[in-house]
């Protein structure tokens, strides 16, 4: 089918980049009118990005810079069976090709010295979480109420608080505790959720919010979702993900699953939360998430003292020169 790939220089090296999915198909990896892309939706996907991060390459696909070639010669590429689809065609790619740098820009004049560094400041408090909670509520999608919505589109969005109360069906709450191993507080755990086996959540404060995130997959398991001794985790894997995360990124929630923060509820309420249907999965189950608590700032640490007087400003450097990509090509080769 049509895929997105970068060709050009990065780092002043000859690059090619596999798996570039666009965000909005991201959700719809392998499905129909999803990614690999159609024709009509492919048209509108081309972009001038400095680099492979800037045309999104290797994230939905949770490889990251894995689907990156940097520099000339042969490398392996991506291959569908990777990922559990029944094909036995293996890719390799042949990066060619050089990135000159341009004629040298005129060098900058002196800079202005600089002032005396001002002494640090005093780091903000950080939030302390108080009960922060998360309990789901489940219900087939074939009953739901109006008002309770189920698609993909609607995730992460707060909805009424009917669908956190009965007739759902509510699962134990999650709390502190189900995030302490060993006697120490984590914010980034596994959790065993029924029906669905070992996940990985994010429960604490964000931005001085209670916030729950989901999704939150480790990149070594990232390419192996739904798949056996993949995601969601086996026991003795998800035993060594517990991480003192600072926030849902640094707990990579949403990333493997291309849905990004959708998948970070932030404040009280009641959310949508993922359902398998929505990745093309045959379960009719809907979850909805009820997030409690608040989020108390801790005793204000002193002022910093007054920063020293700033230095005139120097003169504007000019910028350097940018590589110039020289026939830079990616040929595939295939057994």
């Amino acid at each position: 089918g049509i895929i997105r790939s970068f060709l050009g220089c990065a780092d002043a090296q000859p690059t090619y980049a596999e798996a570039c999915v666009p965000d909005a198909v991201a959700p719809l990896l392998f499905q129909p009118n999803g990614y690999p892309m159609n024709q009509s939706y492919a048209a509108t996907t081309w972009q001038d990005a400095s680099d492979p991060t800037e045309c999104n390459c290797g994230v939905a696909l949770g490889v990251n810079s894995k689907s990156t070639f940097s520099g000339t010669g042969c490398f392996l590429a991506l291959g569908l069976y990777m990922f559990g689809v029944a094909d036995n065609t293996t890719y390799y790619v042949k990066v060619d090709g050089s990135c000159e740098a341009s004629a040298a820009a005129p060098p900058a004049p002196p800079a202005a010295p600089a002032a005396p560094p001002a002494p640090p400041a005093a780091p903000p408090a950080p939030p302390a979480a108080t009960g922060v909670t998360a309990t789901y509520f489940t219900m087939d999608i074939n009953s739901l109420p109006a008002e309770c919505p189920s698609s993909l589109a609607d995730l992460g969005k707060k909805v009424p608080d009917a669908c956190c109360a009965a007739p759902f069906v509510e699962a134990p709450v999650t709390d502190v505790s189900d995030f302490t191993n060993d006697g120490k507080v984590y914010t980034c755990a596994p959790l065993t959720l029924p029906a669905l086996g070992i996940i990985r959540s994010f429960l604490g404060c964000a931005d001085a919010q209670p916030t729950y995130a989901e999704a939150c997959v480790p990149d070594a398991v990232a390419p192996l979702l739904f798949q056996p001794n993949g995601y969601p985790m086996n026991q003795s894997y998800a035993a060594t993900t517990w991480q003192d995360a600072s926030d849902p990124t640094e707990c990579n929630c949403g990333v493997a699953l291309g849905v990004n923060s959708k998948s970070t509820f932030s404040g009280t309420g009641c959310f949508l939360a993922l359902g398998l249907y929505m990745f093309g999965v045959a379960d009719n189950t809907t979850y909805y998430v009820k997030v409690d608590g608040s989020c108390e700032a801790s005793a204000a640490a002193p002022p910093a003292p007054p920063a020293a007087p700033a230095a005139p400003p120097a003169p504007p450097a000019a910028p350097p020169a940018p590589p110039a990509a020289t026939g830079v090509t990616a040929t595939y080769f295939t057994m």
